[in-house]
């Protein structure tokens, strides 16, 4: 897939839920994603068009901004998923241990493979805001509609 290409897409699948610039500028990392080896901010800056300092600044700025929010991006795609299947969608749910953080990933089942769709990290298995583990994973259903 061309950049161009992957930037449109990006843009047409998260401007349903995201604001037209964050959806574009979600689609030029995701693009600039694509083309680094080992995924890190500054990398994913080198790789956008323009002077690279800028470019990381930008990235660093998207990745912090509090008003996005990674569900309302992935809104678009679950949908765009959910409109082209005739079968119900395979919803696979783990938990997995990142750096020290428990990690509850939602993944669709696609031929074969796990694409995570929504997320919610933890430490210490203290689940803010939920009474119990099982409360934890209950939102994070109903994050993804099911």
């Amino acid at each position: 897939m061309h950049r161009k290409d992957a930037i449109a897409w990006g843009v047409s699948v998260c401007s349903v839920s995201l604001r037209s610039s964050q959806a574009k500028t979600l689609a030029i990392l995701v693009a600039a994603a694509m083309r680094v080896q080992r995924i890190s901010l500054a990398n994913i800056g080198r790789a956008m068009d323009g002077a690279a300092k800028h470019q990381i600044k930008r990235c660093w700025r998207f990745c912090a901004n509090q008003r996005v929010e990674t569900a309302d991006a992935m809104r678009g795609i679950v949908a765009k998923l959910l409109k082209r299947r005739k079968k119900k969608l395979l919803i696979a749910v783990d938990w997995v241990e990142i750096k020290g953080f428990q990690t509850l990933v939602a993944s669709a089942v696609l031929k074969g493979r796990s694409t995570p769709m929504a997320w919610a990290s933890t430490t210490n298995h203290v689940y803010d805001g939920h009474r119990s583990r099982n409360a934890f994973e209950e939102s994070l259903l109903g994050v993804l509609g099911a």
